[in-house]
């Protein structure tokens, strides 16, 4: 029906902003956290070695940040 389609419009904008905010906040060094959801933040990964696979080369990977995404005690797949 037409208004379930402007409800969908709706919800998709109000996630498609959240998730803007989310991403702001986390590149610029923040951690953002949803109660009982979880918690989104960087974290700094040291440079280690590895092995091309190809012809066995050991290589260095660069040191880097990464997002990381750690659930609420409430957010639980053991419950699921």
């Amino acid at each position: 029906s037409a208004a379930s389609d402007v409800y969908k419009r709706q919800v998709k904008e109000v996630l498609e902003r959240t998730f803007d905010v989310i991403r702001d906040e986390v590149t610029g060094g923040d951690a953002v956290t949803i109660r009982g959801f979880g918690t989104f933040q960087t974290k700094q990964r040291k440079a280690k070695p590895a092995r091309n696979i190809n012809t066995g080369e050991t290589i260095l990977v660069p040191a880097r940040k990464v997002v990381v995404f750690k659930p609420s005690k409430d957010f639980n797949a053991d419950k699921l």
